[in-house]
């Protein structure tokens, strides 16, 4: 898996364990705001305005707490290597942005952090370890 552009989603689960305090995370790769994004990208970024796309936040922030795990798009378009998609990052790079200031998402930064420090941010962000 690269971790270049994903979008963590955690939500509470019923805990497998009865009688318990406790509740699970579910980690996603991709989520409904990746949708969004990648709607915006093969098509009209004026998606962004439509009735079908406030529909689909209204989904994705109601029920999911969104992460963007991101880099530079210079650092991202490496990762990618040869990847036929590396030459969208730019575009991708700026809703994801754009979606991240607007939803006020906790946003992690691994252009120069090891995949451990990303982790440490992710749980620190989600609020998941006191």
């Amino acid at each position: 898996m690269v971790v270049s552009r994903i979008r963590i989603n955690a939500a509470k689960v019923v805990p497998p364990i009865p009688n318990t305090r406790h509740y699970g995370v579910v980690v996603g790769e991709r989520g409904l705001l990746d949708f969004l994004v990648w709607v915006c990208v093969t098509t009209d970024v004026g998606f962004l305005g439509s009735l079908w796309c406030r529909a689909t936040l209204a989904l994705a922030t109601r029920y999911c707490r969104n992460v963007l795990v991101t880099a530079s798009p210079r650092e991202l378009v490496k990762r990618k290597g040869s990847e036929p998609t590396a030459k969208t990052i730019p575009k991708q790079w700026v809703i994801y942005r754009a979606l991240s200031r607007e939803l006020g998402l906790v946003t992690i930064d691994t252009t120069h952090e090891t995949p451990s420090e990303s982790l440490a941010k992710l749980i620190s962000g989600l609020g998941l370890i006191n």
